[in-house]
């Protein structure tokens, strides 16, 4: 299980305890995020399964400002927020996904079997790092924020999707329901998606 946008951990603590995964590889870049996660997979003695890494997922490697949602510890994001100036930000590391899985999680990408990616606007770039690392033959749980994207980086989006999935569920009360990729195109501001390719 690799876990893009761990946050604090409680869905780490989850995927750890289910027993479906042999390994949770877990990132987060924020610092206070960081430390609540850690705390959180100790105090449940998952160190052994959970591997936390303290960066952010991009194309290229290099480093970034990450920008703070005063509300919202979960809010945090590579994106600028926008009409705002002087946002309080602190640089993180960013690392492609092929890089994070051969030099800080130790895993071929084949065994990449699921994907959870929550990175409030930076799906779409995730994804294409996910992508080109090679992970195939895997189920992806996404965030897919249209209220981040603008129409033409949804449109863009939505394209990419379309032609590297095989098929799309949205999760609606609960329950996965079959879509069809032009059915984001009226997504409200955050729908949580299901693909497989």
């Amino acid at each position: 299980m690799l876990e893009i946008g761990a946050h604090i951990g409680t869905q780490t603590l989850q995927f750890a305890e289910s027993g479906l995964f042999r390994k949770v590889i877990s990132v987060e870049p924020v610092p206070d995020n960081l430390e609540a996660l850690s705390h959180n997979v100790k105090i449940n003695g998952l160190e052994e399964t959970v591997t936390i890494v303290p960066c952010a997922i991009g194309e290229e490697p290099g480093t970034a400002s990450m920008y703070f949602d005063t509300f919202n510890s979960g809010g945090h994001s590579l994106r600028e927020p926008e009409g705002e100036t002087g946002a309080q930000s602190v640089q993180v590391e960013v690392l492609d996904v092929a890089r994070l899985l051969s030099t800080r999680a130790n895993v071929p990408a084949s065994d990449v079997g699921c994907l959870w990616i929550d990175a409030e606007g930076f799906e779409f770039e995730i994804l294409r790092s996910v992508l080109n690392a090679g992970i195939r033959d895997a189920l992806f749980n996404v965030e897919f924020t249209p209220r981040f994207y603008g129409e033409r980086k949804k449109a863009e989006f939505i394209a990419f999707l379309e032609t590297n999935f095989s098929s799309l569920h949205v999760v609606s009360d609960g329950r996965l329901v079959p879509a069809r990729f032009d059915e984001l195109f009226s997504a409200a501001n955050h729908q949580d998606i299901v693909l497989v390719n």
